[in-house]
């Protein structure tokens, strides 16, 4: 499924609509505490190129960003826990 933005700008994009109390908490400390946590250490360890991607998408694992289809089947995983 492709958004409008996506189609503007090229690049995949994530835009929950509305989540679930909880998630919502978690999603509020990995945007202002564990982002800012990361990027510094992407900065110590990693070349730029991977700082870069860092600071560009909202999930980054091992220097490449989370597809879409991968970050909601983490979501579900989570809420059925």
């Amino acid at each position: 499924m492709h958004t409008k933005s996506q189609n503007i700008t090229g690049q995949d994009s994530f835009i929950p609509a509305k989540l679930p109390p909880v998630l919502s908490k978690l999603m509020d400390l990995y945007l202002v505490k564990i982002i800012p946590f990361k990027k510094r250490l992407a900065e110590l360890l990693l070349p730029e190129s991977a700082v870069s991607i860092t600071l560009d998408y909202l999930c980054v694992q091992q220097g490449r960003h989370v597809e879409a289809e991968d970050f909601c089947k983490w979501i579900q995983e989570f809420m059925l826990k």
